[in-house]
């Protein structure tokens, strides 16, 4: 299970990457929806407002569309523009070159909100287990 350290986690399975007033945000590799090829990446413009918890994108699976939301309010000051003309890097290489956006931070007190890669990684296992242990 891949899980970075120097990175936040949402239950939605965004992960996000705070750098000063700055964040950085793609979809975890442990995200269930995340599977088979990723044909398509809607990205938000660039000064868009959001906040937390507002859908942003949307990632373009074989068997299922992603919206991803707003880990964090804020405005959107630069988007992946890779991903639309590879967007496989979103399934290839989430916590690398298929970030999809990043955010200047509105409200620092919503990263309270979110999960440290330890606690993550807990509920990914606990969820692993519960799926094998389920009849």
């Amino acid at each position: 299970m891949n899980v970075p350290e120097d990175r936040e986690y949402t239950q939605s399975h965004e992960w996000v990457r705070v750098d000063g007033e700055n964040a950085t945000v793609g979809i975890t590799a442990s995200d269930p929806t995340v599977a088979g090829e990723c044909s398509r990446v809607r990205l938000p413009e660039v000064r868009y407002a959001v906040k937390a918890g507002d859908s942003v994108a949307t990632a373009v699976f074989a068997n299922a569309n992603r919206e991803v939301r707003a880990p964090l309010s804020g405005s959107i000051v630069e988007i992946n523009r890779d991903l639309e003309s590879n967007p496989e890097l979103v399934r290839k290489d989430p916590y690398g070159a298929g970030w999809l956006f990043r955010l200047k931070i509105e409200a620092g007190e919503e990263m309270e909100h979110l999960l440290s890669s330890a606690v993550y990684s807990e509920r990914l296992h606990a969820a692993e287990t519960t799926e094998v242990d389920s009849p």
